[in-house]
């Protein structure tokens, strides 16, 4: 083969393989989301904790509508909870 050939053979085989990686870009970025929870992708819970800590919290309620021609206030401004405990 003359070195013109393996060259072309190359570039084409590189853009393949180019090719091939951007398709299989989104599943393996979503895999890999769902199983490390980062990039946005949110971890669900099968039932609430059983474990409550001794530590607590201070929970903000923010009720900003950016804007819009809209009111909107939460019933309480903040709120107090111990890590694992429902509130």
């Amino acid at each position: 083969m003359n070195r013109k050939n393996a060259i072309a053979l190359a570039c084409v085989g590189g853009v393949m393989f180019m090719t091939g990686a951007a398709f299989a870009a989104v599943p393996l970025y979503q895999l890999f989301c769902q199983v490390t929870g980062f990039g946005g992708t949110t971890m669900v819970a099968d039932k609430p904790s059983d474990v409550i800590l001794d530590q607590t919290v201070l929970v903000r309620f923010d009720t900003n509508v950016r804007g819009l021609p809209m009111t909107f206030r939460a019933e309480q401004v903040s709120q107090r909870v111990r890590i694992g405990e429902t509130g």
